[in-house]
């Protein structure tokens, strides 16, 4: 797996994030999905933040829609994550791409509005033990201004190294080099 020896600084800008696949287009098998709210998503969220954090992860990637679902409790688990030698990065609508990480260790890439990945949930683990956990929205126009925790939203989970991989460089190809 040679992107995890890429640094994130040398990955190639994008001419356009809406021509580029998302993690959720690379997950997805064939057939229905489940769906889940987000309140029920939250649990496997924290179970693989602490799946990362116990041990062989090198870099998590993970998407949130709006900056506003990055709050200081999301923030305190990934920088915790950080500090332990995983290399973070937060993709999402409204935040200003960093070329460094922040004070926290975390890296962040702003997503444009028209990006697929705006209307996604994703968390990819690279490492010993790969794993991408990927939900789309169904209901996207909520995500900005509804009741947050009853959004529903289609999900899939795979440690399959492929697909993971896919995940992975889908979002890898939206961080942009600096200069």
């Amino acid at each position: 797996m040679s992107f995890l020896m890429t640094s994130l600084s040398s990955a190639l800008a994008p001419a356009s994030s809406a021509t580029l696949p998302s993690a959720f287009e690379r997950v997805v098998p064939a057939g229905p999905l489940p769906i889940a709210t987000k309140r029920d998503l939250l649990g496997m969220s924290r179970a693989i933040e602490g799946r990362a954090l116990a041990g062989g992860a090198t870099t998590v990637l993970v998407t949130f829609q709006d900056r506003r679902h990055v709050t200081a409790a999301t923030r305190v688990s990934y920088a915790r994550l950080a500090r332990s030698g995983v290399r973070v990065v937060i993709f999402a609508r409204g935040l200003t791409s960093d070329y460094a990480p922040d004070s926290d260790g975390l890296l962040h890439v702003a997503l444009r509005a028209a990006d697929p990945v705006v209307r996604e949930w994703n968390i990819v683990v690279l490492g010993a033990s790969p794993l991408a956990f990927v939900a789309r929205d169904l209901q996207p126009d909520t995500a900005i201004s509804g009741p947050d925790l009853s959004r529903t939203f289609a999900w899939a989970r795979t440690t399959d190294p492929r697909r993971v991989t896919e995940a992975a460089d889908a979002l890898l190809g939206r961080v942009p080099t600096a200069g």
